[in-house]
Formats: structure tokens, C-alpha cells, sequence
């Protein structure tokens, strides 16, 4: 049944009956899911006997060693392989935050509620690691995969981390449980999931298409089919596509997020570089050189097939924004992330959302994080933050049960919302619509759900059904709180797939259209031109994608605007369920005023601030609201008026100006801004104020009311008067002229640190118009109560209108652990009109003290074994031989060893300190400040060992102007050249002041002009830099001057000081200029770098010596040693097999050793000469046995002769046999005297050489050893 009914100025049309797409079909998916799941069984059966067949791998490390695995073919035959598109700063991009508990929403949304518990799914590579920490207990891992995947554990972590580390808090991070599978047979998954009531999935890998580096064999793969000049699955609608719209279809509630891919930055190789590419069968061969008719995948067109599904959510990359957005210059492309068009002209993405440089969760150990880049990254944001909208949605019952939202209405309003982006207005295909605005799409949602879609609510959420042949209407006033604004979204059939290359044909089944229209003023969707794809967005008929948006920018306050929803041709299956968002309504129309008669005063013409408008007629009212008056918060406004009268009489007349500030629809007593004296005939000029609390771009009534009047208080915003005239104007809030905001705190952040040098970094913006310079700022620093820096700093470089900056003050701080940090910032220019933001106060706490460091140091065979005692996995551990010079650590690591001889070591928490060149005079007095541009950039060299983080450094500037740093992690490294790994680059820009005491601009550019000489005196600058070396490597930091800037570098050094900074954690190890770099020091001074955490606290430990093992004889033949970890038994210097007990039985008369280790040292005994007898051995010491050479040196048996001498003993008979070191008789005499005397003993002539002399007396053997020499 079909009810139609009427509210004030809004017509409503609601289909209450159960249509097709109305609810899911759960039969439809179920039957889907099985034939899908067969065929997907059937088609990985194919590609593994092709794979035999042709040399595909079943799984191969591609470019920055993310795993490619083969899990098909296409429609074609091709090989399909996956691949994954691998701090609250995320949330903080898309304004999820603003949603979550505690914020000023009071919305209290993190997926905490049973309904949308398991609603979410993500399908991986696959498992994450469920022990970690931030996950523990909330994943039902569906498909068995025992398999620990870090993408998986990454991806989950930013969907759901726990947020106990707060940098890594996820987007629902309350949620009680999500659902994950891996990647194979996904689609049959999806089905099943959809049918079982899943409203949220996310997909961060997608079909390895065009280049790909193929690290397992070091080559660049190309893999377009054998005859084309580039990959036909780019912007192909192709089977999967097709499956998922089908599925999206019949299942209405559940909406597939998935990330639009990696590849403008996989471009191949340079032309003329070798190549491989695959053949008429599939199969890859060496194709030589590459030609320049390939292409590069790298700009328009770049998103694989199945990524260009209708009904779905592709989302693109950007880089975070920590302070929040504030214009479209905020959202900064990846280099990496892929660009629509789709082949048929539809733009994806469809969203951006933050992916460079996302922290989350790894899966090295249950508390490990840590950086990555992508799509990958970007799209759990999405999913996850969409998810609190189906959570805000089920919190309003309607129809008796919680509303669950149709996927159309989740995409329409991250669509609805979504923050500007790009160079123009509109959408484009590079950021698709824009950057996701979570928090202002849960607000749109609240209200209309909160007002039931009532007329005096600001937004309306419907979700309704178009019949064929019908057009529906919804019409209200405009509010002016914001522009009108309608999308429209709509769950289409499933197009037609295709293997074509670039085929254009439409996938758009059912074609809707949207349009507002005022009066005789028609409003239509923006459009996009796929033939020009750089071309800015237009407005018109739009015939290709299931999205349409209409934006009217000059909305009039007041004023009655209607939607129109209708259709093209037919619909197929005779009906189209579709989401309708609109904002900007809410408004009521506006009071009258007008003289009752056209004699009398008029207005000839009038002027307000960029309107002017004249007339010669006489008029009692004149609607001028299409005209927009710009007034700035806290501005002015300035006012021209030229009276005359209509019958020549000259009767005293007031003016009034009211404004509508609160857009509540009436002239409030304090929205009267202007009176004015008595006048006559005449000119008249006023300046007046405007509020100081004006949002931009907003709307608003500005009225101008004449009358012929006595006193002042006849004069009235609303009503008739008899003589004068009305004019009605739009005042639109413009950015303000002058405003320059401190936006956030940089650093430090919460957390931070002990350290005994902390800048204080801040982001400076002007809002306005005007370029700025010589911006005063001021910081004050409170620990706990107590002031410990007050400091005023003069920014006397150039900050031009819309811009931000970092600014970082010059006078540092010292962080103490367990302390809590007041910092306040302002800035405070002249004539500021938002005052209002010229402070930003900040606490942060910083890190807590760390349990105390217990360890052990053993020295074991001349290497120190260094080992804490029950390590955090989180903490790098750093080692000293002192503990005065901290520059220099000995080793890093939880259990490592060192070459160190000291006698005691000391071990601490991180590391933090300054590596390079400590000023511009330390190496040398020569060099030049130039202004460095080229784009292969000039750089510093720099390794680490670990992740560290590059805080600060100083330049030096010769003039004022702009450097932009970027950050490349290097993949070779020469002389000559590099490659670098693209989606791992950062770039960030510093304003720069000059430090010179002579600023003077430079006569070229990219180094080629004269350089400006060095300057004495120049003291240089700290500049917060702020990057993130994620990993081991090796990289390089490149400075680009701008807008002037000229930096300084040292030339003609001789002396050799490379590399600078602890070369087992960090160092500066060369620069740009080649086998030369030793002549010259590039830019960077003094830079400040940082593990995650550190402290300053050394914990001392004594080294212990590690003991020899020791032998022991028990009985005749079994030989002992202490307890260790695991034994090695020797004879004769040489392994004995099998023999690594504590114990060992001999077997004969030998030399016998034993090595021990314990930990990981490993001690050798010396060796022992054991003789298998009758008779127990003693020692030597229990007669006193001497043998001494005939010089009387002890031990020792110089050629023929030697002296032995013993005493206690009580029996008569006594031998003596002398044995070589293998346990031989060489010599043997039977009796000895028994005497208390030396006495002499003849020998043969023996070889030099190690010998035992062993002594049979008092029923007992004794042995000595000694050395035989000739000489």
C-alpha cells in the first residue's frame, strides 16, 4: 500500500509495502553462495593445472615484498593472483573521533552495541594474529586459517584495535566481535555472509593488473594480454564486478568496501630497461627491452575490474590530517593510490580516506605495531567508521524494530558528507566525491532519524521506491545554516561483465535522475567528462553513474526549493529502491515588509561591500535575495545608499539593516546591526559590524528597510509602513581577510618521552585572505603548576591565505617521566576577526616510568653475552660500556652480544640524541646558501637498523620562502643512481625564516645560479620534521626550495667524517654528490632523532666472566662436567659423535675436552689426559710431585734429562711412563728411588711437544703434564 501525505511545505511520498530489493533475499544468496563456491573450486583447479602447465607460481613476493598468491583465472584464461594494497591520526582524518564516547556529539558510538556485533567481515590474506593484545577475544576467524598474515593483523587492528595503545585506536574499537575470513573463494563467503544478515565487508587486496615488480625474481612483469599496450582489466567491469553488484542487489542492507589499489606507483621499468611479459598462452618469457608504447599505469584509469562494481564502496588514499580538516588543500594524494575512470565513464573511487603512514597492528608478537601505507590501510577506516552509522541507526526503533540502513543510505551519506577534495568543486577521479566525514554523516543521520525527516529538521534521510514511469517530490524551505544540497543513491541491477580493452558501454541498467528546482531555476547533478578526466566537474544530465549529487551554492535563506527524483527509459524488474539524503532545509519563510504606497522616499541605489545595485523606478519592495552580499566574521560591512522621492517631497526617513545571524527565520531584537539618523534626499554611507561567531559559507536574510518616520522605533523589520522602500539581500559568509588560527599542538604529543631537548612545534593557519608575515606567537609551558618556559617568537616568513604551517619555537623543553605538561600557544596579529582561535591550550602526560632493566653480562670467550631479563616486546634495548658518552651504544637488542672488554656495562630504554654535523662551521667555513629545486632532489644519506623517527633538524636560510622535504626508502643505491620504493615516500613542507644576518635572494635555481656565500654569524633555525622510518634500510632526505628559500650547504671539507651518528642504530651516511660526498655536508645540521621509546635512566650491570667447565674422573673410565644448557665432548681436539650428555664413558687412553654452553655462551674445558687403568688417579699434590729441566724450570724437559722429586710416599716400588698428547707410551722406567731428594732421569730424544708424566706410587697414579723441547 502506497500513503501519501502532506506536512507544512514538504511533500513526503512513503512505499510501505515489501518490494524486491526491499529485503534481503536470503534463498537468492544462499543458492549464489553454493554455485559460486563451486565454481570457485572449479577455477583454482584450472589455474593450478595451468600453473603446472605454464610456469605461473602458485605464490610469489611482489613489489615491496607484499605476497602475490594465484587464486584463479579469468574469463580470458589469464592468470588472477591477489594482492594485499598494503594514530588516531585516521580517525581524526575522516572525524570519526567526533563520534566516539566522550566527544561533544554525545553520540557515544564505537560499535559497542549488540547490533552490530559480527555485522562486520573482513576478508584477507589471511588470519590476523588473534592473541594480539588489541584483538583478543573479538575475532571469529570463519575459514580455519591457521596462517598469521601481517596485512590481516594491520588491516583488523585499524577496523577494531582496542586503542590500549592509543595511537593505534580502531575505528570501532568497542566492538564485541567481527567476523574474518581469507581471500579465497571470497565472493561464494560474501554471499553466505550477506544472507546471514552481514551489513559491512571489507577487502583490502584486489587482482594483481599491469606492472608488478616480482621480488622472488628480481624483474618487472607486465601483465596486459601478449597483444596489448596496456592491462584491459583496467577500468573493466568484469565477472566479479558483475557478482558483486548481483549480490549487493539482493542483499539491500549490506554494503562491500573495498580498496581501489596501489598501482601508480608499480609503473614498470624505465624505457629501454628489461622486461618480462606474458605470451598468447599465458606464460611468462623475457621480452627484452621495454618499448614506450607500454604503459605506466601511473595516472588515469589505474583501478582494476572488479574494483569497479556499481553498488560498492571503492575507497582511494590520502594522507592523514592530525589537526582535522579545515579546506580542501588539507587532502593530499598518495602517489600510490589508483584513479578512476571506470571504462564506461563512472568515477571511482567513490571515497578517500587516510592511508599513508597508518599506525595499527602487526603481527611479529601479541603487543607489536607499526606503520604501512595503502589502500589497504584506507579502506578499514571506511568499513569501520561506516559500521557506527548502522550502530546510530538501530539505536530509533521504526515499524517496531531498529531501523537497519540500506547500504544506498551508508554510501549516500559518506557520499552526502564527504569533505571537498581536488583542485575544483565537485567530484573528480582522483578523490572520487571527497574525504569521508564520518562525523558530519553520523549528524546528518541523527537529525533526520531524531526529527523523523519532520519540515523543521536540517537534513532528511529517506529511503524509498520509484516505479516505473514515476517521479517523486520532496520540497522545504531553506534553513541557510548551510548550502541545499540533495544525493541520491540507488542499488542498480547488475550490468553486463565484459574482457574487452577500454570498452565504453554502459553498465547503468535502471537511470535515475536528481534535480532541485526553485522557481523557474533548475539545479542538475555534477558530471564528469572520462574523455577529458583532468577537466573539472559540470553540471548536467547525468546518464553513467548510480550516484548523483546536486550542491546549489547560492542557496536563498527562506525560500521554498523542490526535489525532483524520476527515471529514464524503463526500469528494468519495473522498480528502483533508492536512498535520498538532503541537507540545507529546515527553514520557514520570512516576514513581510513593504510601504503601503510607492509615493514618497525610494532608493535610487545601494551599495553593500561587492553589490551594487540601481533602479529608477519606485518601488515599495524589492527581492534582491539572489544577490549575495560577502561578509566576513568579524568584518565589515559597508553601506552606500542614494534617497531620493518618487513625488519630489523631502519627509524625514530612518534606514534600518537587520540580518538574520541565527537563521531562525525571524529579526530577533539583536539581529537589528544599523540605525541611522534622520535623512533626506540624498547620499548616505555607513560602516557596520558584523558577529564575530559566523560560520562560512553560511546563508542568511539581510534586510534594508527605509521609512518616512518620526521617530527611529516606527521603523520595523517586519510589516507595512506607508512611505519608503524594502530591499531583501543574501549575506554569505566568506572567508575573513585576517585570521590566523593556531590550529593543534604537534609536539609533543601524549606519551612523550623523557628527554632533555623537546621543541615546542605548532600548526599555524590563516584562514584568510591576506598574506600574512611577522605573526607575533607566544608560548607558555606549565609542568603540573609550575611555569618553566614563557617565550614570544616573531614568524618573519610568508604565509600566504588559506595556508598552514609548522612552526616549531626556538627555546626547547625538557620531559620528565610521570609528568603532566600545560602547554599554550597563541598567535596575534593586528585586526585578527576570529580571535576566538588565536589560543590553543593542550595538556599532555608524559610517559610513565618503565619497570627497572634487570639483566646479565657474561663474557664468554673474549664476546660479552648481554641479555635482559624479561623483556617488553614493544622496547628496544640499548647498551653503553660507560656511562657518560651516550652517543655511542656497544649494542641494541633484548638478548645480544658485544666485543666490549669493560668491566661493567649499563642498558636503557630507546635511544635519543642528535646525529650530523652540529652547525655550519664545525666541518668548514666554506659553502653557499642556493636555492635547490631540482626533482631529482638533492639529499642526505641516512641508515637505520630499526624503526626511529626524525624529529628536528637545523637549517641554515640564506631567504625566506618554502622547502619541501621528502622521504625515500631506497631499494639500490649507487654513485650514479637509485630506486626507491614509491608508496613508502613522506613529504612535508617547512616555511622558512632566513637566519642569515644578510638575507639576500639567490640568482638561480636548482643549484645552477650563483650561490649566496656563507654568512658568519648565521645561527640557524630548528624545524620540527617529523617523519617516520618505519624500517630497517637505507634512505634518502631530499630538501626542495620554494617560493625563494635558499638553504646552505658545506663545500670543501677535507677531512673524512662519514657517517655521522651510531652507526648500529642510525647515522647520516652520505649525500648526493656521489664518489665526492665526503667533500660536502647537505642541509640537514644537528638532527634530532628518537626510537619510540626512550629514557634516561641507566641500569648498571657488572660483567660476569663465565667459568671453564670442568672435568671429572669417576672411577676408571666415566668423565663429568657441571650443569649447562648442552654439552660437546672432545678427544683429542677432534668432535666425538653423538657425545652431548653431562657425562661421557671412554674408550681408550686420549686427550679429553668438553665445551658447555649455557645461554648463549659456550665455554671449552682445557684438555685432560684420562687413562683407562685399574688404579685410581690422585693429585699431584698429595706427594708433592716437582718435575724441573736441568736449568730447573718447572714443568719443563729440556733434551735428554730432567729432575723429578716427590715425598709421602709409603710404598717401595714406584714406576714412571711419559705419554704424548694422544695418550701413547714413550717412554717408561719401572723403579724410581723412593726419596725425599730430586732425583735424575734419563730420557730418549722426543719431540717437542706436550707430554704426561705419570707416576705409579702408593697404589695410585699421578700425572703431570709437561713440555718437551730440544732447544
Amino acid at each position: 500500500m502506497k500513503k501519501c501525505f502532506l506536512l507544512p511545505i514538504l511533500f513526503v511520498c512513503a512505499i510501505n509495502m515489501l518490494l524486491a530489493q526491499e529485503a534481503t533475499k536470503k534463498d537468492v544468496l544462499v543458492q549464489t553462495s553454493n554455485n559460486l563456491a563451486l565454481d570457485a573450486r572449479n577455477n583454482f583447479s584450472k589455474a593450478v593445472l595451468a600453473a603446472k602447465e605454464k610456469g605461473w607460481p602458485l605464490q610469489y613476493a611482489s613489489r615491496n615484498k607484499t605476497n602475490a598468491r594465484l587464486i584463479g583465472v579469468d574469463a580470458t584464461g589469464w592468470p588472477k593472483y591477489y594482492i594485499g594494497f598494503a594514530d588516531p591520526v585516521a580517525a581524526i582524518t575522516i572525524n570519526a573521533n567526533k563520534v566516539w564516547p566522550g566527544a561533544a556529539s554525545n553520540l557515544n558510538l564505537s560499535g559497542s552495541d549488540d547490533a552490530v556485533t559480527n555485522k562486520l567481515g573482513v576478508w584477507d590474506e589471511g588470519s590476523p594474529r588473534l592473541t594480539h593484545k588489541e584483538l583478543i577475544g573479538r575475532i571469529t576467524q570463519k575459514d580455519n586459517v591457521t596462517e598469521i598474515a601481517n596485512h590481516s593483523t594491520h588491516v583488523a587492528g585499524i577496523v577494531m584495535s582496542k586503542g590500549l595503545n592509543p595511537l593505534a585506536k580502531g575505528m570501532v574499537y568497542n566492538v564485541k566481535g567481527i567476523l574474518d575470513y581469507d581471500w579465497n573463494n571470497d565472493l561464494s563467503e560474501m554471499s553466505a555472509a550477506a544472507a546471514s544478515g552481514l551489513l559491512i565487508s571489507n577487502h583490502s587486496y584486489g587482482t594483481v593488473t599491469g606492472w608488478d615488480f616480482n621480488s622472488d625474481s628480481s624483474r618487472w612483469e607486465f601483465n596486459g594480454r601478449w597483444n596489448e599496450k596496456e592491462d584491459y582489466r583496467f577500468g573493466l567491469y568484469d565477472y566479479d564486478a558483475q557478482i558483486q553488484d548481483s549480490i549487493a542487489y539482493n542483499a539491500p542492507n549490506y554494503l562491500i568496501v573495498t580498496a581501489g589499489g596501489n598501482n601508480r606507483t608499480s609503473s614498470g621499468p624505465a624505457v629501454g630497461q628489461p622486461y618480462w611479459r606474458r605470451n598468447q598462452s599465458g606464460r611468462f618469457y623475457n621480452a627484452g627491452n621495454r618499448p614506450d608504447s607500454l604503459s605506466s599505469n601511473d595516472s588515469y584509469g589505474s583501478i582494476s575490474s572488479d574494483k569497479n562494481a556499481k553498488n560498492i564502496l571503492t575507497v582511494g588514499a590520502v594522507y592523514g590530517i592530525p589537526s582535522e580538516y579545515n579546506k580542501k588543500e588539507d587532502v593530499v594524494m598518495s602517489n600510490f593510490s589508483s584513479w578512476g575512470p571506470t571504462d564506461d565513464g563512472r568515477i571511482k573511487p567513490d571515497i578517500v580516506a587516510q592511508g599513508v603512514a597508518v599506525y595499527s597492528t602487526l603481527s611479529t608478537n601479541d603487543s607489536s605495531y607499526g606503520y604501512q601505507n595503502g589502500t589497504s590501510m584506507a579502506s578499514p577506516g571506511a568499513a569501520g567508521s561506516l559500521l557506527l552509522l548502522q550502530e546510530l541507526s538501530q539505536r530509533f526503533i521504526v515499524n517496531g524494530a531498529p531501523k537497519i540502513l540500506k547500504s544506498a543510505t551508508v554510501k549516500g551519506l559518506a557520499i552526502h558528507t564527504a569533505n571537498e577534495a581536488g583542485l575544483y568543486p565537485g567530484p573528480d577521479y582522483k578523490f572520487g566525491w571527497g574525504l569521508l566525514n564520518i562525523g558530519e554523516a553520523a549528524q546528518v543521520l541523527n537529525t533526520a532519524l531524531s526529527n523523523n525527516n519532520s519540515a523543521s529538521s536540517p537534513h532528511f534521510v529517506y529511503e524509498n521506491n520509484l516505479a516505473n514511469g514515476a517521479s517523486q517530490t520532496y520540497s522545504f524551505t531553506a534553513s541557510g545554516t548551510r548550502p541545499v544540497k540533495a544525493t541520491l543513491v540507488w542499488t542498480d541491477v547488475k550490468g553486463s561483465s565484459s574482457d574487452l580493452l577500454n570498452d565504453p558501454t554502459p553498465k547503468l541498467v535502471n537511470d535515475l535522475d536528481l534535480k532541485i528546482t526553485e522557481g523557474n531555476k533548475t539545479f542538475y547533478s555534477w558530471k564528469l567528462n572520462p574523455t577529458s578526466p583532468d577537466n573539472q566537474a559540470t553540471k548536467g544530465i547525468n546518464s553513467v553513474d548510480n550516484v548523483e549529487k546536486v550542491e546549489v551554492d547560492t542557496s536563498l535563506v527562506g525560500t521554498v526549493y523542490t526535489v525532483t527524483v524520476n527515471h529514464k527509459g524503463t526500469l528494468e524488474r519495473g522498480q528502483q529502491p533508492y536512498a535520498l539524503i538532503i541537507s540545507g532545509a529546515g527553514g520557514t519563510a520570512y516576514c513581510n515588509s513593504a510601504a503601503t504606497s510607492a509615493a514618497g522616499t525610494k532608493i535610487d541605489s545601494i551599495q553593500l561591500n561587492n553589490i551594487k545595485f540601481s533602479k529608477t523606478t519606485a518601488d515599495n519592495y524589492v527581492d534582491n535575495t539572489a544577490l549575495f552580499v560577502n561578509g566576513e566574521s568579524n568584518g565589515t560591512l559597508s553601506l552606500f545608499l542614494r534617497l531620493s522621492s518618487a513625488d519630489a517631497s523631502n519627509n524625514n526617513r530612518f534606514v534600518k539593516v537587520f540580518i538574520d545571524y541565527n537563521n531562525n527565520g525571524i529579526f530577533d531584537t539583536n539581529e537589528l546591526v544599523h540605525t541611522s539618523t534622520a535623512l533626506n534626499n540624498g547620499d548616505y554611507s555607513a560602516t557596520i559590524n558584523l558577529a564575530s561567531n559566523l560560520i562560512i559559507n553560511q546563508f542568511t536574510k539581510l534586510r534594508v528597510v527605509v521609512t518616512e518616520a518620526i521617530l527611529t522605533s516606527d521603523v520595523n523589520a517586519c510589516g507595512t509602513y506607508t512611505a519608503g522602500e524594502t530591499q531583501d539581500y543574501t549575506l554569505k559568509v566568506v572567508s575573513p581577510s585576517n585570521d590566523v588560527q593556531i590550529v593543534e599542538i604537534t609536539n609533543p604529543i601524549g606519551g612523550v618521552s623523557e628527554k632533555e631537548i623537546q621543541y615546542v612545534t605548532v600548526k599555524v593557519a590563516n584562514n584568510g585572505a591576506n598574506k600574512m608575515s611577522n605573526i607575533p606567537l607566544s608560548l607558555v609551558v606549565k609542568k603540573g603548576n609550575t611555569t618553566i618556559l614563557t617565550t614570544t617568537e616573531t614568524f618573519t616568513g610568508r604565509l600566504y591565505g588559506s595556508e598552514t604551517m609548522s612552526y616549531t619555537f626556538q627555546t626547547p623543553i625538557p620531559i620528565e617521566l610521570n609528568q603532566s605538561y600545560t602547554i599554550t600557544a597563541s598567535a596575534n596579529i593586528t585586526n585578527d576577526q576570529q580571535p576566538s582561535n588565536n589560543t590553543i591550550t593542550a595538556t599532555i602526560v608524559s610517559a610513565n616510568s618503565s619497570p627497572v632493566i634487570n639483566g646479565t653480562a657474561t663474557s664468554c670467550n673474549n664476546n660479552v653475552q648481554l641479555m635482559v631479563n624479561t623483556p617488553s616486546s614493544n622496547d628496544q634495548y640499548v647498551w653503553y660500556d660507560n656511562n657518560t658518552d651516550l652517543s655511542k651504544p656497544i649494542a641494541i637488542g633484548a638478548a645480544i652480544s658485544s666485543s666490549t672488554t669493560a668491566a661493567n656495562v649499563y642498558v636503557s630504554k630507546g635511544w635519543h640524541g642528535f646525529i650530523g654535523a652540529k652547525n655550519n662551521t664545525s666541518l668548514s667555513n666554506t659553502g653557499g646558501y642556493n636555492n635547490w629545486s631540482s626533482s631529482y632532489g638533492e639529499f642526505m644519506r641516512i641508515n637505520t637498523k630499526g624503526p626511529i623517527t626524525l624529529e628536528t633538524t637545523k637549517l641554515y636560510t640564506g631567504y625566506a620562502g618554502k622547502v619541501e622535504l621528502e622521504l625515500r626508502l631506497l631499494s639500490t643505491y649507487t654513485d650514479s643512481t637509485y630506486s626507491y620504493y614509491p608508496s613508502q615516500t613522506q613529504k612535508a613542507t617547512i616555511h622558512v625564516v632566513a637566519s642569515s644576518p644578510n638575507p639576500t635572494p639567490a640568482t638561480g635555481t636548482g643549484g645552477s645560479g650563483t650561490p649566496t656565500p656563507f654568512v658568519a654569524g648565521d645561527t640557524g633555525r630548528v624545524y620540527a620534521i617529523n617523519m617516520n622510518l618505519t624500517q630497517a634500510g637505507n634512505y634518502i632526505l631530499i630538501a626542495r626550495c620554494m617560493d625563494s628559500a635558499t638553504i646552505f650547504r658545506n663545500n670543501n671539507i677535507n677531512t673524512k667524517n662519514y657517517p655521522f651518528g651510531p652507526s648500529m642504530l642510525a647515522s647520516i651516511t652520505g649525500n648526493w654528490a656521489g664518489v665526492d660526498y665526503e667533500k660536502y655536508y647537505y642541509f640537514f645540521y644537528n638532527m634530532q632523532i628518537s626510537t619510540a621509546q626512550h629514557e634516561n635512566l641507566l641500569y648498571k650491570i657488572p660483567v660476569i666472566v663465565a667459568a671453564k667447565p670442568m672435568i671429572t674422573q669417576i672411577g676408571i673410565d666415566s668423565l663429568s662436567t657441571g650443569v649447562a644448557d648442552s654439552y660437546q665432548w672432545f678427544m683429542n681436539d677432534e668432535y666425538i659423535n653423538g657425545a652431548t650428555k653431562q657425562g661421557y664413558k671412554v674408550t681408550k687412553n686420549a686427550m679429553y675436552k668438553v665445551s658447555a654452553t649455557t645461554g648463549s655462551c659456550t665455554n671449552y674445558s682445557d684438555n685432560k689426559l684420562i687413562l683407562i687403568t685399574d688404579i685410581p688417579q690422585a693429585p699431584t699434590k698429595e706427594i708433592g710431585l716437582k718435575i724441573v729441566s736441568t736449568d730447573y724450570v718447572e714443568n719443563i724437559i729440556k733434551g735428554n734429562q730432567f729432575y723429578i722429586q716427590f715425598n709421602n710416599v709409603k710404598t717401595n716400588t714406584i714406576g714412571l711412563s711419559i705419554l704424548n698428547s694422544n695418550g701413547v707410551t714413550v717412554f717408561q722406567k719401572d723403579k724410581l728411588n723412593n726419596q725425599n731428594s730430586a732425583q735424575a732421569v734419563q730420557v730418549p730424544t722426543l719431540t717437542t711437544g706436550i707430554y704426561f708424566v705419570k707416576v705409579f706410587a702408593n697404589n695410585k697414579v699421578y700425572v703431570q703434564s709437561v713440555f718437551v723441547t730440544n732447544n
